[in-house]
């Protein structure tokens, strides 16, 4: 009698197992009769998106631990990024990121690091994820990009590079007076992006017109006169 019911509990502990692993891949154990077995069944994805790999055929024998389709869901397609060891000390989670491809450099998307990797590769670079403000679906998985990172972030007065001419080792721009004339006066610059160039004296030009467009023009006529 022991043996007995020891082996019932067994095979009730067993059946329970295989109820579940039944509601598993979406077979009701409720409805499953003799007469309603089937040799197909429907697989049924964790995610909206759409199939990217196909591992299997029909009529191969796949192991538990077999992958058989790869899903790509892409309402969250991340940026996968390598950065060398050496920079590591500059990234933190929520930097900003600016990545575009080679194909369009002008087309650039925003990101945000929500993921810097803690192992070091054999190339001496570690992974960063990043996560799009706004998904562009003309983005697919596998495209190469590259990306700018802000480590720093600061308030400064900045004109367009093209406003800014270089002349016997310094640098000026060009205002225009109350007659009309245009004159050169130095500025100090610092640091440069996006084509923009911040100005360390802006201060001093706040309340003048300057121009942002054919400076260097301005210079080549200036430069077999007396500049002011």
């Amino acid at each position: 009698m022991q043996k007995a019911d020891h082996d019932v509990r067994r095979l009730k502990i067993n059946q329970q197992a295989l109820r579940e692993k039944l509601k598993l891949i979406h077979i009701d154990p409720e409805k499953l009769t003799e007469s309603t077995i089937t040799r197909k069944t429907y697989l049924y994805s964790p995610i909206n998106g759409y199939v990217s790999h196909v591992y299997v055929n029909i009529g191969k024998y796949v192991n538990p631990t077999d992958v058989l389709i790869e899903l790509i869901n892409p309402s969250d397609i991340h940026l996968g990024l390598k950065v060398f060891e050496k920079d590591i000390s500059k990234l933190k989670i929520g930097q900003k990121v600016i990545a575009y491809s080679n194909h369009y450099p002008d087309k650039q998307y925003e990101c945000r690091i929500i993921l810097i990797s803690q192992k070091v590769n054999e190339d001496h670079s570690i992974e960063v994820h990043c996560h799009f403000d706004q998904y562009d679906k003309s983005l697919l998985p596998g495209m190469y990009m590259n990306a700018d990172i802000d480590l720093n972030n600061i308030d400064a007065m900045t004109l367009p590079e093209e406003a800014v001419v270089s002349f016997e080792d310094k640098d000026y721009i060009f205002i225009q007076s109350e007659d009309g004339r245009y004159l050169m006066r130095p500025v100090f610059p610092g640091l440069r992006e996006n084509k923009l160039i911040e100005i360390k004296n802006a201060e001093s030009y706040q309340n003048n017109k300057i121009v942002i467009k054919g400076s260097y023009g301005l210079l080549m006529a200036l430069k077999n006169k007396d500049v002011e």
